[in-house]
């Protein structure tokens, strides 16, 4: 019996065994695919052509790529798996069966737990054709559509467990919905509660921390305010630093030989505590960055001041100058002037989006400062909301060179441990598939993809492949095509799009060379 596997992937079986034949090739499986999902309706031939063969120069050479595809199916799979009433042509379930159709017809029937079990994941999850773009749009449709029907089967068969207080088919209903959609609060929320209703506090303490690490390092935010109130009803506390905040200050000042007087901490993170300390010499209030013991454990201390020194000496206004850096032994800080008004972040809490005037005047400033960055050859490596200030007549970047500043030394652009820390330190909404894929340490066309995340949140309210956890994110920003911000928000200049799509290239060589031709291309926009 043939088999068509559409939901976690795309790929034809033979008796439960890969078949590997003619109509294997990835057009035709895709050819395949639209008629599955088409049903028992089928799907027209015009469709088909605007799907899969959209840029012949003759509407011929179409037709007859159409009717090859076909031929070579049906040779390959038998006469009767493709059937034809009048221009619609549809898959024969008797021939070759799929999961597709099978879950629209358990979703019709209301077979809520049948319909439940085919869903395996995405619709041609890490599928794609890279040269037919009407394709994936469709693709992505069918996969919303889909995905929608199985959230709200799952949540159907939650709230059927709850009504007969089978509190463990309601937590494994909940686990699926939230593995499914890991930055999700509400699902998040959903199960947390199923695991407090089971007695299972532990579980819910789980997944409530889990969610919370998630948003953190992946969208680089804050939780959901109901997620932070379940933390305090879990009594969530966090972890006590190491030292206290006596023998921090006792630290900083001693080996700083009193130069920096410590007032307080601003924030903590995994990689960079900052400190709000004077400059005794200067008489200033700044900002003091100490980097964790754990990060600095393969970086080379003199590439780390040469680094960040390096930052210090870009003389523009939209980069937040580095003043002092030292790396020894005992400590590894760099120095900056404090932090004033919100962020990007912050705005994008607050407001979602921005008009697409402010967003263009946005992506202009950030495309100046990488320009200006990357003609001192600093790279920023790490661009995203919390690093980008908002000030009144402009941005000021922070954040500058930390990957490259905490590399061994050595070969960079191999090194396991160079890799470890680019990956640890960027979040990987925002990060190159390059990054993600531990292929060599980020460089300026690194520094254009994170800049189109962040231009594209800044227009549709989330970045390109997000909501989404774990692997999941590297295997999309690998295997798909940035989605269009015009899908997201209609109201988008198509040539800012262009540009978005030009800066989201799964290849660096397809992506601008540099933030100065970046600029040169929004320059165009109108």
């Amino acid at each position: 019996m043939l088999r068509l596997i559409t939901l976690g992937g795309l790929a034809l079986t033979r008796d439960g065994a890969p078949y590997a034949g003619a109509a294997a090739q990835r057009r035709r499986l895709a050819l395949l695919a639209v008629l599955a999902a088409s049903g028992s309706t089928g799907c027209s031939r015009d469709k088909l052509l605007a799907l899969l063969w959209p840029d012949s120069p003759e509407e011929d050479q179409s037709r007859h790529a159409l009717n090859q595809a076909l031929f070579q199916i049906r040779q390959a799979l038998g006469p009767e798996s493709i059937t034809t009433a009048g221009t619609a042509l549809a898959l024969d379930p008797e021939v070759v069966s799929s999961d597709i159709a099978e879950f629209d017809q358990a979703s019709a029937d209301r077979a809520m737990e049948k319909a439940a079990a085919l869903y395996q994941g995405p619709f041609l999850d890490g599928f794609f054709l890279s040269d037919v773009p009407d394709f994936e749009r469709w693709v992505t449709t069918t996969r919303s559509r889909v995905a929608r029907t199985w959230s709200s089967i799952v949540d159907s068969l939650a709230t059927a467990a709850a009504a007969r207080h089978d509190r463990a088919a309601l937590v494994r209903w909940r686990q699926q919905l939230a593995n499914a959609e890991p930055l999700n609060a509400h699902s998040v929320i959903a199960l947390v509660e199923a695991h407090v209703a089971a007695g299972d506090r532990a579980a819910a303490l789980r997944a409530v921390t889990a969610h919370d690490t998630l948003v953190r390092t992946e969208l680089d935010g804050e939780p959901d305010p109901a997620i932070q109130t379940w933390m305090a009803r879990l009594k969530v506390v966090p972890p006590e630093p190491q030292t206290g905040e006596s023998r921090l200050r006792a630290r900083i000042e001693r080996v700083t030989n009193g130069r920096y007087a410590y007032d307080r901490a601003l924030a903590k993170g995994a990689v960079l505590t900052t400190l709000a300390v004077t400059d005794t010499q200067a008489g200033i209030p700044v900002a003091l960055h100490v980097v964790s013991t754990q990060a600095m454990g393969h970086a080379d201390f003199e590439r780390f001041v040469r680094t960040l020194r390096r930052v210090g000496a870009v003389d523009d206004p939209r980069v937040l100058p580095v003043l002092d850096a030292a790396a020894t032994e005992d400590i590894a800080y760099y120095v900056t002037p404090q932090p004033v008004g919100p962020t990007l972040r912050d705005r994008l809490a607050r407001d979602r989006e921005l008009t697409i005037p402010d967003a263009l005047r946005l992506a202009r400033d950030l495309a100046g400062a990488l320009a200006v960055a990357h003609a001192h050859e600093v790279m920023h490596g790490d661009l995203r909301p919390k690093h980008i200030g908002l000030l009144t007549d402009g941005v000021i970047v922070g954040g500058w060179s930390l990957i490259d500043a905490l590399a061994p030394v050595g070969d960079l652009s191999g090194s396991s441990s160079a890799l470890e820390t680019a990956v640890t330190i960027a979040a990987p909404a925002y990060a190159s598939p390059e990054q993600l894929e531990g292929g060599r340490l980020p460089d300026a066309r690194s520094d254009v993809y994170s800049f189109g995340c962040v231009l594209f949140e800044a227009l549709a309210g989330v970045p390109p492949f997000a909501p989404t956890g774990g692997h999941a994110i590297l295997v999309r920003k690998l295997t798909e095509p940035a989605p269009s911000v015009r899908d997201a928000r209609t109201s988008v200049p198509e040539d800012l799009d262009a540009v978005l799509r030009t800066c989201l290239a799964r290849s660096p060589a397809d992506r601008y060379a540099s933030g100065a031709a970046l600029a040169d291309a929004l320059a165009a926009v109108s």
